[in-house]
């Protein structure tokens, strides 16, 4: 509702029912979209859309990867065997991002990856990739071995077992794991804010900013809260089918 309110309504107390308690009005979805602060939104808007989607991509790339790789594969480094190496992984999302952000702050400007979508990219990586390879090692875990050993008897090798059988059988899962990437780097604040200036600067950090002024504008966060809102509720609603399925382990037809 404050969206679609006057600055003066929306100081005039908590009126919520529109044409009744406040005239409805488009002004400030008109300067955000097409007036003053349309190249900032547009910039902002973007950035997170890129940093969000690719970030989510590649943890499920190279989450799907490393989850089979562990589940089909014996491994030893020293002490360490598969589940020291799967706790050691999941391990990296247990830690908060803060206890590393001024380690991640010098590195990045040290290879000049401070106030870029790359620095982003990767950093939102770090955190999500993990979480991948957690959650998509138990829907390679549900895959009998069987199928894949009957598939290398037809002349499967490991890439194509993994291509051809592995992935397919474990897509809802890949969906489930991608979306929840998405709304995670979507909604990453932290990190942005410690790693980002202004050319490379995202939503939740463009919320925030607004509410730094001298006067808050409500009107105004709103509207970019509604934007923030709005793909995560989309992403569920398009992929929601293959979401309940991915969610649903070990559920293979």
């Amino acid at each position: 509702m404050a969206s679609f309110k006057a600055p003066l309504a929306i100081h005039s107390g908590g009126k919520i029912l529109p044409f009744i308690n406040f005239k409805p009005t488009l002004e400030t979805w008109k300067s955000l979209l097409f007036g003053a602060n349309q190249n900032v939104f547009l910039s902002r808007f973007t950035n997170s859309l890129i940093v969000t989607i690719s970030s989510s991509v590649l943890a499920l790339i190279f989450g799907a990867l490393g989850a089979y790789g562990l589940e089909r594969f014996r491994y030893r480094y020293g002490p360490l065997k598969n589940e020291n190496l799967s706790l050691l992984i999941i391990s990296q999302r247990m830690m908060p991002p803060i206890v590393a952000s001024i380690a991640v702050f010098v590195f990045f400007r040290y290879f000049k990856l401070l106030d870029t979508r790359q620095g982003l990219i990767i950093s939102y990586l770090w955190f999500n990739l993990p979480l991948a390879v957690f959650l998509l090692m138990g829907f390679f875990r549900d895959i009998p071995k069987e199928i894949e050993d009957a598939a290398s008897i037809d002349g499967c090798g490991k890439f194509k077992q993994f291509w051809l059988i592995a992935l397919p059988l474990t897509f809802p899962g890949l969906v489930a794991t991608f979306l929840v990437c998405f709304i995670f780097a979507w909604n990453e604040f932290l990190l942005a804010l410690i790693l980002t200036f202004n050319k490379a600067m995202t939503l939740p950090i463009m919320v925030s900013s607004l509410d730094a002024e001298m006067e808050p504008m409500y009107w105004l966060i709103g509207a970019v809260g509604v934007v923030v809102i709005l793909p995560s509720i989309f992403v569920s609603l398009v992929l929601d089918k293959y979401l309940v399925g991915g969610l649903r382990i070990g559920g293979i037809k």
